[in-house]
This record gives structure tokens, sequence and C-alpha cells, in this order.
């Protein structure tokens, strides 16, 4: 009796009473193999004998062969160094890894979140040294640093001539820049608007580190809104130079994108995927118009398409577009008459 690989030994215990063992072994190996080819009970067998003649091994190939799993762990860490620098699950590229700031992705959720926390410490009097303003203009008493630096800035108020230089014809004068004392002790006197501004900025940080020291919780909260934040704007910019995406270079106002961007709605209302198509072209559409509107019920319409396809119902109930006029176009005669046809035979 032939001799079976040990690994198929007993796999056709089954067929012992009426076959041999050795070809009920490989017969039943041979059923697993073709069992775990995709759609094989749709294939007769004069289909599968005559392909499985044509199919090639990976005779000569020994480093392919002598692979102990279907991907070698080096390529694995490529790809995954290389591209899976998205911010799905397991690293997946998502669309608004690319253009989510658009729709509000990351930012939707941040910046809320940083404003809910600045108005609690505004509303117990701690940003007061950052952004009181008492409404007496810049003559006025006990600003917050961020107005005597508004008032600095724009309307340059506190620049005063300190004296003149009268070695010029005619002379000419010799500014300060005199910052008032505010709510945080901002006084002082320099030479440069830029001087003075760098002092402004300086007290400035030391408020927020005194607020830091204070109020720990909501500062981490604060640092991480922000680092989220810039993250996404750098992830974004990162992955538009790996696309190729110059947006100073994309063309805006096209027609033919427009009308691709609206044949392909239906396809992008499937995409339902985790910052996928449908998500971000949701959060770009104006809601408060027909047309935004609209896009969204597209995108809808086209899910429910899909839906109904999926259990065999298909559909005919929605609108359809003709690009094409109606009218038929006078072409070249291509029929021959009776005489003409006669006259083409060679005889």
């Amino acid at each position: 009796m032939a001799t079976v690989n040990d690994k198929f030994k007993g796999l056709g215990e089954n067929l012992y009473v009426a076959t041999p063992m050795d070809i009920a072994d490989a017969n039943r190996a041979l059923a697993r193999a073709l069992g775990q080819v995709k759609n094989i009970f749709d294939a007769t067998p004069q289909q599968l004998s005559t392909v499985l003649g044509k199919l090639e091994s990976s005779k000569g190939l020994n480093l392919i062969e002598s692979l102990d799993r279907k991907m070698p762990q080096e390529v694995i860490n490529y790809y995954t160094n290389t591209f899976a620098t998205g911010s799905g699950k397991n690293g997946e590229l998502l669309l608004t890894d690319v253009i989510g700031t658009a729709a509000g992705w990351v930012h939707n959720d941040e910046i809320p979140a940083e404003q809910q926390r600045l108005k609690e410490l505004h509303d117990l009097g701690e940003l007061d040294n950052l952004s009181f303003d008492n409404g007496g203009g810049a003559g006025g008493s006990g600003h917050g640093i961020y107005t005597i630096m508004r008032y600095h800035v724009i309307d340059n108020a506190y620049q005063v001539i300190a004296s003149y230089n009268f070695s010029a014809t005619p002379p000419t004068p010799i500014y300060n820049w005199t910052i008032p004392a505010g709510r945080a002790n901002t006084s002082g006197t320099f030479t440069s608007k830029s001087t003075a501004l760098q002092h402004l900025i300086d007290a400035a940080n030391t408020e927020i580190a005194r607020l830091a020291v204070l109020y720990p919780l909501q500062a981490s909260q604060s640092q991480n809104s922000n680092t989220n934040m810039i993250n996404q704007l750098k992830r974004e910019y990162d992955n538009r130079a790996k696309a190729g995406i110059n947006m100073s270079a994309t063309q805006t106002g096209v027609q033919t994108a427009t009308f691709q961007l609206v044949r392909g709605l239906h396809d992008y209302g499937n995409d339902t995927s985790l910052g996928g198509s449908a998500y971000v072209l949701e959060q770009v559409a104006d809601t408060n118009n027909l047309y935004g509107q609209a896009m969204i019920a597209s995108m809808r319409e086209g899910r429910n398409i899909q839906r109904l396809s999926d259990v065999g119902i298909e559909t005919s109930a929605f609108l359809t577009s003709r690009t094409r006029t109606t009218e038929e176009a006078v072409l070249q005669n291509s029929t021959f008459t009776v005489i003409e046809a006669k006259n083409s035979i060679q005889e």
C-alpha cells in the first residue's frame, strides 16, 4: 500500500470500509485543501480540473517556500512604521487625518472643552489679572495684562516723548513707552515698543504659571487639548505631503470637480467608517440651506439603495440624470440600397 504523509493519516477513517486507507486519507486531505478555496462549491468538476492544470507553484522561489508565516515580520514592520501613522484604532489612515480640520475633527471636541474650563476660571475672577477691562480706555486704571497689551500694540497708547535729539535739523523726538501698573503690577518705562511688549508677555506668562499651580487639573487638561489640536494639524500637513497634495496649487471653482463630487455622493455616503467620507461631508455641509441638506439627503439615499440591494431589492424610484439631449444627430448614411448592394457584389 502506498504511504501518505503522517500529518494526513487518519483523516479519511470514515471511508476505510469502502476505500483503501491511503486513498481515503489522500482524498480527505484534498477535500480539506479545496475547502479553503473561496466559492469552491460554485465551480464544476470540469472547470476545476481545467484551472488546476494551469495553476503555477512557487518552484524555484526558495525564500518564499521557506516562509513560516504569511507575512514576514520585517514587511509588517515596514508598512506599520511607514504607513500606519493614522489615528485609526490600528494606525489606519483616516480621511480626517488628511482634511479633518475642515470638518472640525478633534477641534470640535477640544475647543468647547477649553471654553468651558476658561469660563469656570472667569466666573471665579481668576482671569481678571489677564483680561479685565474697566471700560475707561487706555488711561483707565486696573486693566488686565491682555487689555494693556491691546492698547499698547493696536493703539500705541503708551508712547510718550522723553526728550529731543537737538543735533538733528529739525530736532527729532526721542520716545519712551510707559506701561501702567494695571492689576498685575505691569508698570515700567521702555525705550522701544518691542521691549515693552516683551515685558507684557513675560508678565502674562508669570500670571499663567500662577494659575497652573492653583488649578493643576485644568492646566493639564488645557495642555492636552492644545497638544491634540497641534498634533491634528501636523498630522494633516504630513499626510497631505505624503499624498502629493499641494493645497496652494489645488484648483477651485472648477465645474468638472463639482460634477464629480455630485456623481459620487451615493458612494461617499456608503463610506460610514470612522473619519470617512460620509462624516467629513456631513460636517462641512451647511444644513441651514437646501443645498447642504440635499447633499446629506443624497448620501442617505445612496445608503438606502445599497441596503435594499443587499437583500435583493433593486430600486428604480430614484431620480436619474440625463447628460445627453434627446435630439438625434444626422450621421452619414451607412445602409446600402438594393441597387448598391447588387453592384457591390464581385462575381
